[in-house]
């Protein structure tokens, strides 16, 4: 090491006394420090040296004119910095990027050659670097596989690694790396198809590998693990304990010489824990458990592996500790993992980079708070785990820090400019000694939760395998409440046989969740003075699909409802709550427009004749109200940059949502093919990236005496289907939707879990904006306002004839409706276009259960 330190030394030395004028001087020495600053990097795991390696080569690449080539040698190192940056954070982008830098390092004439390139003369060096460039584009593309799935991508790793083996000799040093690296691809592609031949030639060459591999004890540990890992699987398809026993014993030799205890990978220590576990499951013995999870316990304390492999090892921890039933050690594990979330997804990532790298924990926090209670920690720290854990993404993105702007302006520039954690870090110490900020960035305090329950209970639902419990927060207290007919399994059962609000399903969620919850509150019977008890519902899990506030036996008469004994809004977490309520409703506000978008026609979509007469009572009563109306251009930028002066938005029209990527469902606007209003440009508009613009605002404009930035937009009214929907459970931690995203900007939202009828959204908006009228838009009156509408269809829809109740038929009875055609020509619809239900959604819901009052939701202060 302490040549490596001194050669980069002199590297650097070289790079300051080069000239100008000698530029391809400069940039050989520049892409020689960052050659050297990796393999430090490979050695120490410093991210700081990876980062200035990347910015070397960047360098180096700057400082060509453009008409001259760069050279291969600079293409291949800097493939190879971004690919160590991409397992170490997960940026796409840097993987995507490294590919196309290795292609150009190999280079167009490579690739022609089939199978091999000619044979070399006397000097093979040229060849064994195109096999070193094959090699590392074999490992990329396989990475990119893992990511995204794409079987091309494995398949062509496997073709380009098998190149880099054909060229270079049986006796060369360099093969035992290219055979390890096919052994593992062969491994992974065997992995997805199942392809035995795959698993077979795997192990074979990786056995071949490891006997002419080099004495250098890095390469054969990994080489040993990557074995390990293979036989492990054989044992897996087959049972063979031989494989099992084999897989163990090389396992351990490859941690055995690796050189120092904390610089063994968490990824080898997780495979012998895994392997272990295996072999207590066949045994049954103790000594088997505890070695098990001896290993996991070592991984998950790696201070230099990656995040992720640390936090697969803290859930191993608490698995092997339920067998064991010890609490306590499954306690401190997830107290351990649970903080290195925020780890995670540092902001230096793209937020598609972060909500993939989040989708890989799914359910930590929930099992960690099942481990505090067993362990008898109390709800308390139970819910400290569910709010550090669950809600990450969005909880940044919504970061309110306008106080800390006003009252440290340079300290706000530096945390929004900064995206080097370690620099964060330090920023965040600093920012936490000012008066005021000693919890910034901190999960809520005990005083923070009791004081958000203040307008009424708050209700987190945690849902684990392991058990699920309600915590239940009021001003006065915080307890749980176990919830022993509620379990992970019929949950997921209800969600994938989908039509989440037919009748057998609320009154199961009336049974096992609602009303021992209720019950619990005291509130057993409609209230008498007519003011409704407010409830806050946080479910966790699959459980964040399910309409809790539908819950209930709906017949004439009955009172066995959540709607008969309170009014609902929901949440994602505890956090934003408290972030809504950090500045009251302004008494006045420069905010009078109401943002009104009606989507009759959307291109590629039937149109909804119902949208018109929505609209023209939203623009009517929101004049009732002094607000302005008005409707821009239809298109996404348009209507994004009219949000900061409007008090209202009011969507009407079709949403979509994103089964594979949450952050790209979106209302569908006249560009919506091109883009259109998605959770992403949502939540950009409203991110602390945005704040940026605002600093400059307060600093140089006269604008911001105009506007408060803590004056958020009072309603985003989302008129469509599937606004508040989460079809992958992936996802449910994150609670990434449309409405979600809104609340990040808006005061309250109101969406829905699914399709709703295009007809009944009329007599929805109406009376929840007659309600806000009459009740002079306060908080309340939003959920109330839903809450009567809710009631009212539910009651029409309890009382309708059987004939009438089967979901697809009109309820209402105030006339025969107008609407418009493409032309525009108006026209009243007849008794059989009344009975075609026109859902705002692609996919229609045909279950004669569902009553369509059931998807409507508020979240919100």
């Amino acid at each position: 090491m302490a040549d490596l330190d001194k050669a980069i030394q002199d590297a650097r030395k070289a790079v300051e006394t080069s000239s100008e004028e000698e530029y391809l001087d400069k940039v050989l020495y520049l892409n020689h420090v960052g050659y050297l600053l990796r393999l430090r990097y490979l050695k120490t795991r410093a991210i700081s040296d990876l980062e200035e390696a990347i910015w070397s080569t960047e360098e180096a690449f700057a400082i060509i004119p453009e008409e001259e080539p760069a050279p291969e040698d600079l293409y291949s190192n800097y493939g190879l910095q971004l690919g160590d940056r991409f397992q170490r954070t997960g940026a796409m982008a840097d993987l995507e990027n490294a590919i196309a830098s290795t292609r150009e390092a190999i280079g167009p004439d490579w690739g022609n050659w089939g199978s091999s390139p000619p044979a070399p003369d006397k000097n093979p060096n040229p060849y064994l670097t195109w096999a070193f460039r094959q090699n590392n584009l074999g490992s990329l593309l396989a990475a990119r596989f893992a990511r995204t799935g794409a079987m091309s991508d494995l398949d062509e790793a496997i073709l380009v690694i098998r190149k880099a083996i054909t060229i270079t000799p049986e006796d060369h040093p360099l093969r035992a790396y290219w055979l390890n690296n096919l052994g593992i691809r062969l491994g992974d592609r065997f992995w997805k198809t199942e392809a035995v031949t795959d698993l077979e030639e795997a192990i074979r060459i990786t056995r071949e590998g490891i006997k002419i591999g080099t004495e250098d004890h890095s390469y054969q540990a990994l080489w040993l693990n990557n074995l390990g890992t293979l036989l492990g699987r054989r044992f897996s398809k087959t049972g063979n304990m031989p494989d099992l026993e084999e897989s163990i014993r090389v396992l351990q030799e490859a941690l055995d010489i690796t050189p120092e205890e904390d610089q063994r990978p968490a990824s080898w220590l997780n495979n012998l824990g895994g392997r272990l576990g295996d072999m207590f499951s066949r045994s049954g013995a103790t000594s088997d458990l505890k070695s098990a999870l001896s290993y996991y316990q070592s991984a998950l304390r790696q201070p230099n592996s990656p995040i992720i492999s640390r936090i697969e090892a803290g859930r191993e921890v608490l698995r092997y500790c339920v067998i064991a039933s010890d609490w306590e050690q499954a306690y401190e594990a997830s107290a351990t993992a649970v903080p290195l979330v925020s780890k995670l997804t540092p902001r230096s990532l793209e937020t598609s980079d972060r909500q993939y790298m989040l989708s890989l924990i799914v359910g930590l926090a929930s099992d960690a708070a099942a481990m505090a209670l067993y362990a008898d920690k109390g709800p308390l720290i139970a819910l400290e785990l569910l709010e550090h854990g669950r809600g990450v993404l969005l909880d940044e993105m919504g970061m309110d820090i306008s106080e800390l702007l006003e009252r440290y302006p340079e300290l706000t520039e530096k945390f929004i400019v900064l995206r080097d954690e370690l620099e964060i870090d330090k920023l965040t110490i600093e920012i936490r000694k000012r008066p005021g900020f000693e919890r910034f960035l901190l999960a809520p305090s005990e005083e923070e939760i009791r004081g958000a329950a203040r307008c009424g209970p708050i209700i987190i639902i945690n849902i684990s395998k392991y058990r699920c419990d309600a915590v239940l927060v009021e001003q006065h207290q915080i307890r749980f409440l176990a919830l022993p007919y509620l379990n992970a399994k019929d949950i997921e059962e209800k969600a994938r046989e989908g039509h989440l609000g037919d009748s057998k399903v609320l009154e199961w969620l009336w049974d096992v969740v609602a009303n021992p919850i209720l019950d619990a509150f005291g509130f057993t019977q409609p209230p008498l003075d007519g003011k409704w008890p407010h409830v806050w519902w946080i479910p966790t899990g699959p459980l964040s699909k399910f309409p809790l506030h539908a819950a209930g036996r709906h017949f004439e008469g009955s009172t066995e409802t959540v709607l008969d004994r309170v009014m609902s809004s929901y949440s994602s977490s505890v956090k934003a709550i408290i972030r809504g309520r950090l500045h009251p409703l302004p008494s006045s506000s420069p905010r009078n427009k109401a943002l009104v978008v009606a989507m009759k026609h959307t291109p590629g979509r039937t149109v909804l004749p119902f949208v018109a007469e929505e609209v023209e009572k939203v623009y009517n009563l929101c004049k009732s109200m002094s607000l302005e109306p008005i409707e821009p251009n239809r298109r996404a930028g348009e209507i994004l940059n009219h949000f900061r002066l409007s008090k209202i938005f009011h969507f009407a029209g079709y949403g979509q949502t994103n089964n594979l990527n949450p952050l790209q469902s979106q209302l569908l606007v006249e560009d919506w093919k091109e883009g259109g209003i998605t959770v992403t440009s949502i939540l950009e508009k409203d991110s602390i990236q945005y704040t940026e613009g605002y600093i400059n605002l307060l600093k140089y404009s006269p604008y911001q005496t105009s506007i408060d930035l803590r004056d958020l937009p009072f309603l985003a009214y989302l008129s469509a289907c599937g606004t508040g929907q989460i079809k992958d459970e992936k996802f449910v931690d994150e609670s990434i939707h449309l409405i979600s995203a809104f609340q990040v900007g808006f005061r309250h939202v109101i969406g829905t879990l699914w399709e709703v009828s295009d007809e009944l959204c009329v007599d929805m908006a109406r009376t929840t904006y007659e309600c806000m009228r009459d009740a002079g838009m306060t908080d309340e009156s939003v959920c109330l306002g839903l809450h009567k509408a809710t009631r009212e269809l539910r009651e029409r829809w309890v009382n309708a004839p059987e004939n009438e109740r089967q979901g697809s038929i009109s309820v209402r009875k105030a006339g025969m409706p107008q609407a418009e055609d493409e032309k525009g020509t108006r026209s009243t619809l007849s008794e059989d276009q009344r009975d075609v239900r026109l859902p705002r959604d692609v996919v229609p819901c045909d279950d004669k259960e569902i009553g369509q009052w059931v998807p409507y939701i508020h979240f919100g202060v």
